[in-house]
């Protein structure tokens, strides 16, 4: 779940429309590429934020860490990754 964080979850390119849209866990981008492959001219038409996709995934990556340091304790260990 942490390398949620690190790439984008999804990715479509639609050629017909020079447009690519990315979802990241914090931001949905929609990005206009002129018909160039470089990046230094690349307009945003849209962008969205999606904190809260960031959030639940850091979340969940909290608590499967704190689960895994729970081994002395098997039944919590339990509760926690149900």
């Amino acid at each position: 779940m942490a390398l949620v964080l690190a790439y984008f979850i999804w990715g479509e390119v639609v050629e017909a429309e020079n447009r690519v849209a990315t979802f990241t866990a914090f931001s949905i981008d929609v990005i206009d590429t002129q018909g160039t492959p470089e990046r230094t001219d690349d307009i945003t038409v849209e962008s969205r934020s999606t904190w809260y996709v960031g959030a639940l995934a850091i979340l969940s990556s909290l608590t499967a860490l704190f689960s895994v340091f729970q081994f002395k304790n098997r039944l919590n260990q339990m509760k926690l990754a149900a």
